[in-house]
């Protein structure tokens, strides 16, 4: 199942479209694949960093109510 993700991956990056950003942007990505797929082997690897942001916004959000520094 993991090949068949990182075939289609490749099939949908490694193309050129003949539009010189959008080409770009596929090579950048094609460039990361494996750690864009590291999901894959672990899949209990956090997507984003939301839980990290969530901890500090009560607190950044009562200090801006406060008028404090």
């Amino acid at each position: 199942m993991i090949t068949g993700f990182r075939r289609r991956f490749d099939q949908i990056f490694a193309r050129r479209t003949g539009y010189a950003a959008l080409d770009k942007l596929h090579l950048r990505l094609h460039r990361r694949r494996d750690e864009l797929l590291k999901v894959l082997e672990h899949p209990y690897i956090p997507l984003h960093t939301n839980a990290s942001e969530n901890d500090i916004r009560s607190f950044v959000t009562r200090r801006k109510i406060s008028g404090a520094p």
